[in-house]
């Protein structure tokens, strides 16, 4: 148990592979997982950190993720939750309208923590099963970490796409009047 917390401490059974090799800091990995440059323009000690402190303590919110979503979630590598976040997103869009955006926005807030541990999770224990010391260790793991700022831009113009796609499907091919009824476009168009 870590001192005044009461809860177990996640840093020792992180990974979920026993290690052998005590001078490998379980902090010092995810500090590089989640940096995963040496840019000093990439690494800012408060929002590693944070970041830190959210894996550790799975803290049930994320703002950057809640304005951003699948965005942001695409920008920190985790491509496959991203797309599915993008289709339920859409999904809620489709059947709650602007609720169902705030709903998708909370879905992805209230899970990318979870998400983004599971990710360093398996990243990290891939790295540790590969049998290499210490420096080929963190450099594959920053490999696999990080962020990829082109990911977001992607996954923010094939979301556009979409929505301007479906926008289309609505207006042109008579999906509106089928799903909402001919009286509200006699009303929203006349």
């Amino acid at each position: 148990m870590e001192k005044g917390i009461g809860k177990p401490d996640v840093r020792n059974r992180f990974c979920g592979v026993q290690d052998n090799r005590d001078e490998i800091d379980i902090d010092s990995l995810l500090r590089a997982f989640i940096e995963g440059n040496d840019d000093p323009a990439y690494v800012h000690q408060t929002k590693t950190d944070k970041m830190l402190k959210g894996i550790h303590e799975g803290l049930a919110f994320s703002g950057v993720s809640f304005y951003l979503g699948p965005i942001y979630w695409a920008y920190r590598k985790c491509y496959v939750p991203a797309c599915v976040l993008g289709l339920i997103s859409f999904s809620l869009f489709w059947f709650l309208h602007f609720i169902g955006i705030v709903i998708s926005e909370m879905i992805a807030s209230s899970t990318f923590f979870l998400v983004y541990r599971k990710r360093a999770r398996n990243v990290l224990a891939k790295a540790k099963e590969s049998g290499c010391d210490q420096e080929e260790m963190i450099s594959i793991i920053k490999r696999k970490g990080g962020t990829f700022f082109f990911a977001g831009i992607s996954m923010y113009v094939v979301g556009l796409c979409v929505l301007l796609l479906i926008s289309w499907m609505l207006v042109d091919h008579g999906v509106l009047p089928w799903w909402y009824g001919k009286g509200l476009l006699d009303v929203l168009f006349d």
